[in-house]
């Protein structure tokens, strides 16, 4: 039984596999098995995947048609058989020493987490700045807010049995932020979260990807991810403690609106009221009075000041 199973679903990503499985044979830590779910993809992954099953057994194929990332994820984790699950996008790469690095510190502290920061690369507009986890406990309260990329479910190892324990599935009717709802469960359950300071993932930032492409429905999914947070949470009973970390994830849903999708007054007037914005002091005091000119519903003024200031600034009005 390896100790370590690496879960990649494929699609679409014939110029960066390579890479992506060379950089898994690398590892100086050996005793793992990585499961490929080929999702039914229309270029040649498939066959390379194939290949690099003959090459190293410790490489588990799995064809299937194609049915998103999030059923090709599930997949893997039905077919894993370690006690420690990890998630590698089949356009990313690792760090030859992140598998050692990360068991080592989960089994010195006993963590049903281990969590690592990430170094990002690809189209420059898309790479964001972002607040590094310090090495230590992972503490999230009002006062320490997760940061934004910690909804991304490959900068971790999770417990196997924290999975199983609390049946955490991918949900395969979202097609954007599926990791997000899957990442902050696990970090939820989790007793003890160990973070590593060194920067250990390579996360390529495309302009084709799910996460960089922007449609109605998309922001529809985040919002429903949203809804099933805040109900997790509630459930819970950690509402309290994730405010924060919501909040923020609100602001990022807002933020795609004025940044990503066509102009729409009626979809974006819609939308903006199944958010229900809170904490107005986390705002940054140069847009204060546009947020509060949302939470008063002037929708129009609002919508147009926000285009207009973000066309100007030529940036994100929300990340801060």
């Amino acid at each position: 039984m390896p100790k370590i199973s690496i879960i990649i679903p494929v699609y679409k990503t014939e110029k960066y596999l390579a890479k992506c499985l060379d950089s898994v044979l690398s590892q100086t830590y050996s005793d793992f098995e990585c499961i490929l779910v080929e999702d039914g993809s229309p270029d040649s992954c498939g066959k390379i995947c194939d290949e690099y099953a003959v090459k190293d057994s410790r490489i588990i194929v799995i064809h299937q048609n194609n049915s998103g990332v999030a059923s090709a994820r599930n997949t893997g984790m039905d077919k894993a058989s370690g006690s420690w699950i990890m998630f590698i996008d089949s356009d990313d790469w690792i760090e030859p020493d992140l598998l050692g690095i990360a068991i080592s510190e989960a089994e010195r502290h006993e963590a049903d987490i281990v969590q690592w920061n990430y170094i990002p690369f690809g189209v420059e507009r898309f790479i964001q700045k972002y607040q590094s986890v310090q090495e230590g406990w992972l503490e999230v309260s009002k006062e320490k807010p997760l940061p934004w990329w910690m909804g991304m479910c490959w900068s971790r190892l999770y417990s196997a049995d924290l999975i199983h324990r609390n049946s955490l599935r991918f949900p395969e009717n979202i097609r954007l932020c599926e990791d997000t709802l899957f990442s902050y469960s696990a970090i939820a359950y989790a007793n003890k979260i160990w973070c590593v300071e060194k920067k250990l993932y390579h996360y390529q930032c495309r302009d084709d990807s799910a996460l960089h492409t922007s449609d109605r429905a998309k922001i529809e999914d985040k919002i429903q991810v949203l809804k099933n947070m805040e109900q997790l949470f509630s459930d819970l009973g950690l509402s309290d403690k994730f405010e924060s970390s919501l909040f923020s994830f609100k602001m990022e849903i807002k933020d795609w609106f004025i940044h990503e999708v066509p102009p729409d007054f009626n979809a974006y007037r819609k939308q903006s009221s199944e958010i229900n914005f809170k904490a107005v002091w986390l705002i940054p005091g140069k847009i204060k009075l546009l947020y509060l000119l949302i939470a008063l519903h002037l929708d129009i003024l609002a919508y147009g000041l926000m285009k207009l200031y973000g066309k100007a600034m030529g940036k994100n009005l929300f990340h801060h």
